[in-house]
């Protein structure tokens, strides 16, 4: 019997080219761990067929990623953002003939404008877009170039929150349409050791040091609580390129409270966020900003800076402090350090507002999209 006598619904296989070209190339950036969370979940559930085109080591992949009947393609990456983008959309084009592909998925916002018969990227922020001043010329010429060339060639425009979904329509409105929002998730899978990392509470921040994360506020606010007598002891982890936290550290040289552990690996991390009496996020602006969920996903408190994608993201499990203002970053820090009470109550619904967000469900939206 065939599909119409039985009256079975029949639905298409698409057949996916998932790109990982680039993303970092194995150097777990928030973009490549987003692609990895996000290519295991679509594996894992395997509702659609997929071909994988990539540059990275095959040991990584398989460490990585449930890669049982998939087909695996090799391709060439460059660390000039320009020239990847060249290279991709000759690699993509190339195998997605070759392999009769629907749709070509680009986890990033430089995406091969050939290949397929549509084409999906994923925009994690539009800092270049919303604070030019913050980055080089010549890092904005790559972005003006050729992200309005990707958004052209493509079908649809992931956007991990509807924060970064309403900037993308507002500052490219012909576009418009093309937004759709598909929330992260925590990246965190190791299990964190019982013992502590160090004695005492202490509150943690995980970010890059770019102008955008707002280090150098969030050090005078530790520095304003030391002069207070409200001293909260905050661990920094992240790669310190340029010294720009340790420069700022520098003008104040009685501030021993903003500690930087060095670099750390998965079950470090983990364990730095399951024993944190809080996570600050001093932020001017995000895409998404994982490490809000990561800390919310183990109870940890959040007091976060009042800007539209925090509020969508952290919702009623952090506290708002205005981040341009180092008074104000101390006083949300204080308020939940001292009081117990505000605490454990945070904390309660920090783990709720986690668990609105998952991979499972990502990868089921994107499915759809697919």
């Amino acid at each position: 019997m065939d599909a119409q006598q039985t009256g079975a619904r029949v639905t298409h296989m698409a057949r996916v080219l998932l790109n990982l070209l680039g993303a970092g190339s194995e150097q777990l950036s928030g973009i490549a761990m987003y692609t990895t969370r996000t290519y295991a979940a679509l594996l894992e559930r395997r509702r659609h067929e997929y071909v994988l085109l990539t540059s990275w080591k095959q040991a990584w992949l398989e460490r990585h990623l449930p890669l049982d009947g998939v087909k695996i393609v090799r391709g060439k990456a460059t660390p000039s953002e320009k020239l990847q983008f060249w290279l991709e959309t000759v690699q993509v084009g190339m195998t997605a003939r070759q392999h009769d592909i629907d749709t070509v998925f680009t986890p990033w916002p430089l995406a091969p404008i050939a290949g397929g018969r549509k084409r999906i990227l994923v925009l994690h922020d539009l800092y270049r877009r919303t604070h030019p001043e913050l980055h080089s010329w010549h890092y904005q010429l790559g972005w003006n170039l050729y992200f309005p060339m990707s958004v052209a060639a493509s079908s649809q425009v992931v956007c991990v929150s509807g924060a970064t979904a309403a900037e993308f329509r507002r500052h490219y409105p012909g576009a418009a349409t093309k937004a759709v929002t598909v929330h992260e998730a925590s990246t965190i899978r190791a299990v964190p050791a019982a013992q502590r990392p160090m004695p005492g509470r202490y509150g943690l921040c995980v970010s890059s040091n770019m102008p955008t994360k707002n280090l150098p506020r969030l050090i005078e606010a530790a520095e304003l609580l030391r002069r207070r007598g409200q001293e909260a002891p905050i661990v920094w982890i992240g790669k310190d390129n340029g010294d720009m936290v340790r420069d700022s550290l520098a003008r104040f040289p009685e501030l021993k409270s903003f500690i930087l552990p060095g670099r750390v690996d998965d079950e470090q991390l983990a364990t730095w966020y399951a024993h944190a009496d809080f996570y600050v996020a001093p932020s001017l602006t995000e895409g998404f900003c994982l490490p809000v969920v990561e800390a919310q996903k183990f109870g940890v408190p959040v007091v976060c800076s009042d800007i539209d994608v925090l509020r969508e993201v952290a919702g009623q499990g952090a506290r708002f402090f205005d981040p341009l203002n180092p008074e104000a970053i101390a006083d949300a820090i204080a308020g939940v350090a001292i009081d117990r009470v505000a605490h454990t109550g945070l904390a309660d619904l920090a783990r709720a507002n986690a668990a609105r967000f998952s991979w499972n469900k990502a990868a089921a939206e994107l499915e759809q999209l697919f």
